[in-house]
């Protein structure tokens, strides 16, 4: 019988690497109903326009307008125009939509202020209000918003001009009432368009150099998204030369990211790139990609297909089953003058459904050694250590659990409370390892083999076979190690 399995085993495998057919998707749900399309939020550069008009997509590269490509909201105060929007949303499942407050093309204009918005659909927006950003003679352009997880609050960044272009960052946790502005990345020459992607632990930084020796669109990096803390690490630009108004999005189904810049020179034209690493220097540039005419300076949102039809439609849509708000685990300080508390997330590289997050998320041992502290992932799959002395050259972090490759993050800084991953972007570690020698090869496969078709009350069932944690080990348990055959901890 072993012999049986193990032969039916091996064929799935080795049909699954070699004919690179996808069986299983590695993108975590993140809610009862998962991300099913893309809407896009942009602005026409021509008169009787300078609005938020919206379009969508359900596969990241052919756009189709929605209401005929006319705006569906405009503003009523400032300027009474739109440009650069940008729609988040939020940690509450809501959106907030930041726009510049300008109208057409007087770039010696300088706005004090943000337009501000808030949705719970995408269809009708409330609470329209102008914030101001600073008090001083420089424009606040291009407005964005990321979530900051150590600090608790959102970080609005916007482009601002003193005697050059910094991005500058106001942070908020209501959108009312806001921080005082500080610099937030400058690397000591004109930029505009900044747009921020957390990842994996890491924070990348995406901007238009605005230098006339380039014009076009870099990347910077930082492991700690405090301001000031990000550095260049792109030599050469990503995009065409001309290019401005970067925002980046990951792919629902897959690893791919992609990145649309704004032919600024063109008015209404973009191009799109892609890369599986954010860190990369070399991005691929998509041809195949449709989008209408006309569109301006945009920003991408993940939505459901119950959004998404109902945006379409232009009326909200019966949610089919309850969607839980996602939640997040607040951080402590640490305890010990002195010390600094390191937390994060870390997740299966597999998708699996909300029954299984509980088994599936916890249990998984952050451990860093040279402190000698650890700890252990909740059901939510987070993790705190706390009381960890400072070190400017930086630890090295141990994530481990059975049946998965140990994964090794090295030179970790900890000069603050540090949060190494965040719930939307966990750190992610690969399964099929059963005999812990950090390599997924046949010998894993023999252990699967000798449980394979077994029940949680078998005898020959054992739950650390069992990666999906659904009571019985099968070909779903089979697909996963076959993504991750041949693979080792030197993959990560």
């Amino acid at each position: 019988m072993i012999i049986k399995n193990f032969k039916k085993i091996l064929t799935v495998i080795m049909i699954f690497i070699y004919s690179s057919v996808v069986f299983l998707s590695i993108s975590q749900p993140v809610s009862a109903e998962s991300y099913s399309g893309y809407i896009m939020g942009y602005f026409k550069q021509a008169t009787g326009e300078y609005g938020l008009n919206l379009c969508y997509s359900t596969d990241g590269l052919n756009w189709k307008n929605i209401k005929d490509g006319k705006p569906i909201l405009y503003a009523t105060m400032g300027t009474k125009g739109i440009r650069d929007p940008y729609i988040r949303r939020k940690q509450d499942g809501g959106f907030v939509i930041v726009a510049t407050d300008m109208l057409g093309t007087t770039w010696s204009d300088h706005s004090q202020y943000i337009h501000v918005w808030e949705s719970d659909d995408l269809i009708t927006f409330k609470n329209e209000r102008l914030l101001k950003v600073h008090s001083t003679n420089m424009h606040a352009w291009a407005p964005e918003v990321f979530y900051d997880y150590n600090k608790k609050q959102y970080g609005i960044i916007w482009s601002g001009n003193t005697n050059y272009n910094r991005t500058y960052v106001n942070y908020t946790t209501d959108f009312n009432t806001i921080t005082p502005n500080e610099v937030f990345f400058d690397p000591g020459y004109d930029v505009i368009d900044s747009d921020v992607i957390q990842h994996n632990g890491t924070a990348y930084l995406f901007f238009k150099d605005e230098r006339s020796s380039g014009k076009s669109i870099k990347g910077a990096k930082s492991t700690t998204l405090n301001p000031n803390s990000f550095t260049v690490h792109t030599p050469n630009f990503i995009t065409s030369a001309g290019t401005e108004g970067p925002f980046v999005f990951k792919d629902n189904n897959s690893n791919t990211w992609y990145m649309y810049a704004d032919l600024f020179n063109q008015n209404g034209k973009f191009e799109c790139w892609k890369t599986t690493d954010l860190g990369s220097t070399s991005w691929t540039k998509v041809t195949n990609v449709s989008v209408p005419a006309g569109v301006r300076h945009g920003s991408v949102v993940s939505v459901t297909k119950t959004e998404l039809d109902g945006i379409i439609a232009g009326k909200p849509v019966a949610t089919p089953t309850s969607t839980p708000v996602p939640t997040t685990t607040a951080a402590p300080t640490a305890t010990l003058p002195g010390t600094y508390t390191l937390s994060g997330y870390v997740s299966p590289d597999f998708s699996y459904t909300g029954n299984s997050k509980q088994l599936l998320a916890s249990g998984f041992k952050v451990e860093v050694p040279e402190a000698g502290k650890s700890a252990v992932t909740d059901q939510n799959g987070y993790f705190i250590i706390k009381d960890l002395p400072k070190n400017t050259s930086g630890y090295s972090i141990k994530i481990s659990k059975e049946g998965y490759l140990s994964k090794d993050i090295k030179n970790v800084i900890i000069n603050s409370n540090t949060q190494l991953s965040f719930e939307n972007s966990p750190i992610k570690l690969m399964a099929g390892d059963f005999n812990g020698d950090n390599a997924i090869n046949m010998s894993d496969v023999i252990i699967l083999a000798k449980s394979f078709n077994s029940i949680s009350n078998d005898s020959k069932y054992a739950a650390g076979i069992d990666l999906n944690r659904d009571g019985s080990i099968n070909m779903s348990d089979v697909l996963i190690l076959a993504m991750n055959f041949n693979k080792t901890s030197l993959n990560y």
